[in-house]
């Protein structure tokens, strides 16, 4: 088994990097040699990572050879459910190999759904492990969620359903954080010690704020960026309170806004009102800044990360939502906070991904299953 210290730190590590020689790996951990070489040998026993010959060395001395993610170790699975329908992502250590398929969901009843994901994982493996995203706020320990509007869901044991049915070691999160984690890891948050996301598929907006690596709060109660009030006349939202953001700057609003049906297909119907009706993007955006006003006023973030269709809105407007951003926010005036657009594909995903090896970032040498 090897020294779990060093061993996760180096697994960790080429996880999130990707290949690299063995040199860089000692440089990067600030580990003994020593410490290195064990874990190397180690990892390598327990098919998780491979070493290949390194090109010539640039110095004196033998070149440092190559270690990286083994492609015949376990994999990790995310699913990130929505309403209507769900995503099943199952990738390698060190994402490779990523594979996606989406699937309709017909009946959002809890036991209907928790049957149906575990009737999609299993047969995956070897698997290090689940990660389920449900939209709404939930306790991460166990996948008890408390509420979530847009599946109808309310106080609901989805957690010990799911556990009932999958053997693999079982995570969840709610969009913000695993989007958060994922963009500010691999995507536009990186090099920021503060970060601000928000995010939206189609209904609903998700939000979370990452400082140093930690997401702030817990149970996905930290920043429920979608129930910021933005017009306190405003209509009544689902969640009890009045003119909440996602009424005015989701997907499902910005169609009601065109005078379409907020549940026709949704990627192309926002698509077409994104690139032909001005006045629902400019009131869909003044909207969108005035939320984000109010959050950065609040939290002070270093760099803004909107992503999916809030990502694509801004686009369409750029300089209204700063000049909507400057104005109502002195935070965001004097500190020039950066403002930019996911760089992610699929953030949610990736996200839910690095949350589903965790246990065997943790520890290798008791959630390996090598399959030689």
């Amino acid at each position: 088994m090897p020294e779990p210290l060093a061993a996760g730190k180096l697994l960790t590590l080429l996880h999130m990097r990707g290949a690299m020689t063995r040199a860089q790996a000692t440089e990067s951990l600030g580990l003994a040699r020593s410490a290195i070489g064990v874990a190397v040998d180690e990892l390598v026993g327990l098919g998780l990572i491979r070493t290949a010959p390194a090109g010539p060395a640039a110095g004196r001395g033998r070149p440092s050879p190559l270690i990286e993610p083994d492609p015949r170790g376990p994999v990790a699975v995310a699913v990130e459910l929505r309403p209507g329908y769900l995503r099943v992502a199952t990738a390698g250590l060190g994402l490779t190999a990523l594979r996606i398929a989406t699937h309709p969901v017909p009946d959002l009843e809890p036991a209907a759904v928790a049957r149906q994901v575990a009737e999609l994982v299993d047969g995956i493996g070897p698997c290090a492990g689940v990660c389920v995203m449900v939209p709404g706020a939930l306790r991460e320990a166990d996948g008890h969620v408390r509420s979530a509007l847009h599946l109808g869901w309310n106080e609901e044991p989805f957690g010990a359903r799911l556990g009932e049915r999958i053997t693999a070691p079982l995570r969840f999160g709610d969009d913000g954080t695993l989007a958060g984690l994922a963009e500010y890891h691999r995507g536009a948050g990186r090099g920021t010690t503060t970060m601000l996301l928000l995010c939206c598929e189609h209904r609903g907006i998700g939000g979370s704020l990452v400082n140093a690596g930690v997401v702030f709060g817990k149970n996905s109660f930290g920043v429920q960026a979608g129930h910021i009030t933005v017009d306190s006349a405003g209509p009544r939202c689902p969640c009890g309170a009045r003119g909440c953001l996602e009424l005015y700057a989701d997907g499902a609003a910005m169609l009601r806004e065109a005078g379409a049906d907020p549940g026709e297909a949704q990627e192309a119907a926002v698509a077409r009102v994104l690139a032909e009706d001005a006045a629902v993007v400019r009131h869909a955006v003044e909207f969108l800044g005035a939320g984000l006003a109010a959050l950065t006023n609040i939290l002070a973030p270093e760099r803004i990360v909107l992503s999916g269709l809030l990502g694509r809105l801004a686009a369409a407007r750029p300089g209204l939502l700063r000049s909507v951003l400057d104005e109502r926010s002195i935070v965001a005036r004097s500190d020039r906070t950066d403002l930019t657009a996911g760089e992610l594909a699929h953030p949610v995903l990736v996200g839910a991904l690095d949350r589903a090896f965790a246990p065997l970032l943790a520890n290798p040498g008791l959630t390996a299953t090598p399959d030689r």
